[in-house]
């Protein structure tokens, strides 16, 4: 309802229901969006009477419905915009998803295992592994070829460290991690981060 008033909109529901852009549409940048955005889901949410709720806006049926709510935390939040992947090996390369190494220093001695990757949608520079038999949370892994300095001496400090210790005996060589990063991949098209307020786009 929203999208399809704005300008540059393209996913007609039915040839002929909208008429064709002009040439010189002018597409709103993405403060402009998101002021917008805002501003819609406010009049949806205390003005807006959708016949279901016969004659109640949606904010009213919210705070009428007696369903107990839980409170969950502000950090954990982002689990919900999750996406399940499914199971992957973890090799001495890292994590493979869509055609691309992930990699993070918690992965250091940790090949052959199976892991459960769950993604944010358009946000594809990190994923998140969870253990795939017991669904432990394992840690955050990064797009080996947009790894920063920081990450990339992360990485180096765990392999050193792990190098150190000898290794037990089911447990492989101590060496055993994901390889080399790459240089920055030049291509990648980047990413905005999510926004609730209007701004500056932040990736």
């Amino acid at each position: 309802m929203f999208l399809a008033a704005l300008p540059g909109y393209a996913r007609q529901p039915c040839p002929g229901k909208r008429s064709s852009r002009t040439k010189d549409e002018v597409l709103l940048g993405f403060e402009d969006f998101t002021t917008q955005l805002l501003a819609w889901t406010l009049w949806w949410n205390t003005e807006h009477r959708p016949a279901p709720l016969r004659g109640w806006t949606p904010l009213q049926a919210w705070q009428d419905d007696p369903t107990p709510l839980r409170d969950v935390p502000a950090a954990d939040l982002w689990t919900f915009t999750l996406e399940d992947a499914g199971t992957r090996t973890l090799t001495t390369r890292g994590i493979r998803f869509r055609r691309r190494d992930y990699v993070g220093p918690w992965m250091t001695g940790q090949t052959g295992i199976q892991v459960r990757v769950r993604f944010m949608p358009h946000h594809d520079h990190r994923i998140e592994v969870y253990h795939a038999a017991t669904g432990r949370y394992l840690g955050p892994a990064d797009l080996a070829d947009q790894a920063t300095d920081e990450q990339i001496s992360a990485v180096r400090r765990t392999r050193s460290a792990r190098a150190r210790r000898p290794a037990l005996p089911d447990q492989g060589p101590a060496h055993q991690l994901p390889g080399p990063l790459p240089v920055q991949h030049q291509g990648q098209r980047p990413r905005p981060a999510p926004a609730s307020l209007p701004g500056p786009r932040r990736r």
